[in-house]
């Protein structure tokens, strides 16, 4: 499987792609670590959204 490039990525399928992260947390983590690696994304560049969802998304559902 070669990288993907994240800016490719909109309006895509999560569950026809496998990028659907649910688990544990453990579980979580290790998917999270292995998206990065496969898409090439660092963690600085997603910390912004993963902010976002906690601030703005969570305390809604």
């Amino acid at each position: 499987m070669g990288r993907t490039d994240a800016r490719e990525l909109r309006g895509f399928d999560v569950r026809r792609q496998g990028t659907a992260v649910i688990g544990l947390p453990e579980s979580v983590v290790e998917q999270i670590h292995a998206l990065r690696e496969s898409y090439g994304v660092d963690l600085a560049d997603m910390e912004p959204s993963l902010r976002l969802f906690a601030d703005k998304v969570l305390p809604r559902l």
